[in-house]
């Protein structure tokens, strides 16, 4: 349990959810993992964040919410602000804007109480997508490069990659195609250094897309 739960990156940014998913599946399911213990919280949460990776928004709620209960059993605060984000993600996706919205803040706040930094910069993340689908272009531009700030104080550069990748859009969608490509290209960059596929990926589209639109 512990091994499959610190093994969220690893499968992440190699593209291996699939894989990752499975072999937490297994592990969960063996009897001696029933225990509602710290070290399930941390996989559930894991195969939830997966889940989401694959747009399987059922599966990844359940896995989240389950973990979420057990953290919250435990008292674990920083449990608890991780769980928020992923079940903000699932009710942003299901269009329920006002519950991902209360999730990420309370994250946020949860984060803030603990001066997790790197927590804090992660809620801000995805409460600037929230924005940016809201098409609020301003807040979700301030949300992200508050983000961004922290993220390269810290020396995060996967994140640094990822965060780029979600101002270049929002740069393209306010008609700024000169900014969208400058983040797009450094968001290539960071990501070829920390061999983060998924964010390449979504670099190299942004780059097609500023393209598309000059």
């Amino acid at each position: 349990l512990r091994l499959g739960g610190s093994l969220l990156w690893y499968w992440d940014i190699r593209g291996l959810h699939f894989e990752g998913r499975t072999r937490l599946s297994r592990i969960l399911a063996l009897p001696g993992a029933a225990g509602r213990t710290l070290a399930r919280a941390k996989a559930l949460l894991v195969a939830g964040f997966l889940a989401s990776d694959q747009s399987d928004l059922q599966s990844a709620s359940e896995l989240c919410a389950e973990s979420l209960s057990i953290y919250q059993e435990h008292d674990d605060v920083r449990g608890i602000a991780q769980a928020l984000v992923p079940l903000g993600w699932v009710a942003q996706h299901q269009g329920n804007l006002v519950a991902a919205e209360a999730r990420y803040r309370e994250s946020l706040e949860l984060h803030r109480s603990l001066g997790n930094r790197p927590g804090c910069s992660f809620a801000l993340l995805w409460l600037g997508t929230l924005a940016q689908r809201r098409g609020d272009w301003a807040a979700a531009r301030d949300l992200l490069e508050t983000s961004l700030q922290i993220d390269r104080e810290l020396v995060n550069p996967r994140s640094v990659a990822f965060t780029l990748s979600k101002l270049g859009d929002v740069a393209v969608r306010s008609g700024d195609l000169q900014t969208a490509r400058k983040c797009f290209e450094e968001s290539r960059v960071y990501a070829r250094e920390t061999n983060d596929r998924w964010s390449e990926m979504q670099s190299l589209a942004g780059l097609g897309d500023v393209s598309l639109a000059q």
